[in-house]
């Protein structure tokens, strides 16, 4: 009789899918720039404002409302007076003014 465990091939494979999908959770973005996880809304405002002062920086900006709407966060901001609705990705890398639907 033998004494040795077999491992299923199956099995040894989503191990290692498990710890890979981990991996990137934890490491990702400091390794390859992706990342699973995303910013709470305080992090994408704080993004956004930090573009605006660095953008434009004699501008007078408030944010007046911000939502969550699917993987986006909506702020409506005010420069200088005038309204405008701007769009943040969940992960807070990226600013859009306006999204269009697909459906």
């Amino acid at each position: 009789m033998s004494d040795e465990i077999k491992i299923p091939v199956k099995y040894l494979a989503l191990v290692v899918i498990i710890i890979a999908v981990m991996g990137l959770y934890f490491f990702g973005s400091k390794i390859t720039g992706f990342s699973i996880r995303g910013v709470s809304e305080d992090e994408a405002k704080g993004n956004l404002m930090s573009f605006f002062s660095q953008e434009i920086p004699d501008s007078e900006i408030v944010v007046l409302s911000s939502s969550k709407q699917g993987d986006f966060y909506r702020f409506v901001v005010t420069i200088d007076g005038e309204s405008v609705p701007f769009y943040v990705t969940g992960d807070g890398r990226y600013m859009a003014l306006d999204l269009i639907p697909l459906k």
